[in-house]
């Protein structure tokens, strides 16, 4: 008890004498390392397979997979039909097409989506 006493108090804050960083910073977070890694380096190749696929898609195609897909608020299928004077029903038929052609395309890239 003594030792602890001697020693005093440690700010979490104040910069260690070898690299000038907190001690905080040094202090394991409690989540896995090597999973968060992992996980970061999937979104990195999943957006790059997104990109890729969008590349593929007309003007239209890319309003609907941009303002409906890809959207967290999309658009309804009528306020797109507005946009492109075309009916809600065709709409749904282009973003059905586009959406069996993501998930032919994350299929062979062995990306597969986690509905």
């Amino acid at each position: 008890m003594e030792q602890r006493l001697y020693h005093g108090d440690v700010s979490l804050e104040a910069p260690q004498s070898v690299d000038g960083r907190p001690l905080m910073d040094t202090i394991g977070s409690g989540e896995d390392i090597e999973e968060t890694l992992i996980e970061k380096d999937y979104m990195e190749i999943l957006h790059k397979k997104l990109d890729d696929f969008k590349k593929q898609l007309n003007g239209r195609e890319c309003f609907i997979f941009d303002n409906r897909i890809m959207a967290e608020d999309p658009l309804t299928l009528e306020k797109i039909g507005d946009r492109f004077n075309i009916s809600r029903e065709r709409v749904r038929q282009i973003l059905a097409t586009i959406s069996r052609n993501l998930a032919i395309s994350l299929e062979s890239s062995e990306l597969r989506p986690s509905m």
